[in-house]
């Protein structure tokens, strides 16, 4: 059996806010997207996970 490397949970859009937020040529706006987008992949993964809504004051 082959094992694999499990994915951490939004990873991309966590990379891509890191990395808009360490550019030297720092847009705002632009890391404001992708903090939603990470927020956004976030709340879709809570809810998928947790669908009581005793955990949803975490947000």
């Amino acid at each position: 059996m082959e094992s694999t490397t499990p994915r951490p949970v939004c990873a991309k859009e966590a990379l891509d806010l890191l990395n808009c937020a360490a550019d030297s040529a720092f847009d705002r706006e632009k890391c404001i997207r992708f903090l939603d987008a990470l927020r956004s992949c976030i709340l879709e993964k809570v809810s998928l996970s947790f669908p009581d809504p005793f955990f949803m004051f975490l947000f």
